[in-house]
């Protein structure tokens, strides 16, 4: 086996300029992935209330395809606190803007997951990350210097997003470090990557055989 790590394109998943004033003036927490258990859905549901009742300025920002059951319950929150969840199903190539207007990305794994795509592009455009110890996620988050990686679980989760919602000086330092961190995942190296393997194996299988 050989390990290749996924990829971000640190050309396109960038930070917003320095005068580019993200999400206004409330404080985005942005969920950009499948609305379902394996991803952590449930988990950012038993805390959602607590924190939007907590802090007035943070809004909740869910990105991804949901099913049925899962509908219902951003609907019901869509309700509760209208202007503060929003919800949507966006293309790839809208997601850069995305990250933009984000302060905090939640990736709360539950179990399956490799090099999280998403994970990395929230580096690359300089989010803070709070992020399971699940799966790949350790490979991409160091506790306490790009982002916080905590347990799986409600009380971790809401213990993580009070922290970063208290010290925006931290927010600032973990959205400069991810963009560095990312920079060790980029295309360009992904690719190298690939290309230094394709050519090894494909030479071999291209040796002519022994007589």
């Amino acid at each position: 086996f050989v390990y290749v790590p996924n990829f971000v394109d640190v050309d396109v998943f960038i930070p917003p300029s320095p005068n580019f004033r993200r999400g206004g003036e409330g404080i985005t927490i942005l969920y950009p992935r499948r609305l379902y258990r394996p991803r952590g859905f449930w988990l950012v549901a038993e805390i959602l209330s607590e924190i939007l009742d907590a802090y007035p300025k943070a809004e909740f920002y869910f990105v991804g395809q949901a099913d049925a059951l899962e509908v219902e319950q951003i609907e019901k929150w869509l309700d509760q606190y209208p202007g503060r969840v929003r919800w949507g199903a966006l293309p790839p190539e809208e997601m850069p803007a995305v990250y933009q207007q984000a302060h905090i990305t939640l990736i709360p794994t539950i179990h399956s997951e490799g090099t999280s795509l998403s994970c990395l592009e929230a580096l690359a455009a300089g989010n803070a990350v709070v992020a399971t110890d699940v799966g790949g996620l350790p490979n991409l988050v160091i506790n306490g210097y790009n982002g916080l990686l905590i347990n799986p679980s409600a009380l971790a989760l809401v213990g993580a997003l009070r922290h970063l919602l208290d010290n925006p000086e931290m927010r600032a330092q973990f959205g400069a470090r991810g963009r560095e961190v990312a920079q060790a995942f980029s295309l360009e190296r992904w690719q190298s990557q690939w290309l230094k393997l394709l050519r090894r194996n494909l030479s071999t299988l291209t040796e002519p055989a022994p007589r």
